[in-house]
């Protein structure tokens, strides 16, 4: 009987996670899979500039019990090719997510 108990309260507590993957992120989320870009900000002239660089950062998670990596804009301002990004004109994020297991990215557009 005390196994039972202990294979039950396992297998709640493994459905329990499964649902609560990522439940307090500020986009869309799906269960079994999560593919979104969302913008997060524009600077009010964004229809007329015209950004020139791109950074990007990221951060990966493992069956939503752990996360690691750095994808702030601060992060993504400095990692751009063409050197870091001093007025930044769009931030856009991108979730991409499995069964728990996936990566957050962080675009960061500007001059």
């Amino acid at each position: 009987m005390k196994k039972l108990r202990v294979l039950f309260s396992i297998t709640a507590i493994t459905i329990g996670l499964l649902f609560v993957t990522g439940c307090a992120t500020g986009f869309p989320n799906g269960l079994i899979y999560t593919h979104v870009t969302l913008p997060v900000t524009a600077s009010p002239d964004y229809s007329q500039i015209k950004a020139t660089k791109k950074g990007t950062a990221s951060c990966k998670k493992f069956l939503g019990l752990v996360a690691w990596g750095d994808a702030s804009v601060e992060n993504a301002s400095k990692n751009c090719d063409a050197g870091p990004i001093k007025k930044i004109q769009r931030v856009e994020y991108e979730a991409i997510d499995c069964l728990g297991c996936g990566t957050f990215y962080t675009y960061v557009y500007g001059e």
